[in-house]
């Protein structure tokens, strides 16, 4: 590359991820957000995913326990290093559901909510 450009390889957070750069400053705007409306309201964080979405997300949204989440992901449809990363996450504020279909199905359950 010339002397004015520049690359950034986006992988290299928590989840191994493109989409950790957007996830990990995500829930923080939401949290924010949250705290800028009524108190009364309720909300929850509901994912689709067909892999790296779901790690992404579980991980920028782990350390925001009065954040509820949901994550959806096609049971045959992600990696086993995938799966591992949405099955073992921590917080009783954390669902991460399994799903006999293909992301599609995931994502139809999502716009149903």
């Amino acid at each position: 590359l010339d002397h004015n450009q520049y690359t950034q390889e986006l992988y290299h957070g928590p989840s191994a991820s493109f989409k950790d750069l957007a996830l990990q400053l995500m829930p923080q705007l939401f949290k924010h957000s949250v705290i800028k409306q009524s108190r009364d309201s309720s909300y929850a964080i509901v994912v689709a995913t067909s892999g790296d979405t779901g790690g992404a997300s579980l991980d920028g949204f782990s350390r925001h326990t009065d954040i509820p989440m949901m994550v959806l992901y096609p049971k045959r449809g992600v990696s086993h290093l995938q799966k591992l990363q949405m099955t073992t996450a921590e917080g009783s504020h954390v669902h991460v559901v399994g799903v006999e279909g293909d992301f599609d199905c995931c994502q139809t359950e999502v716009k149903h909510v």
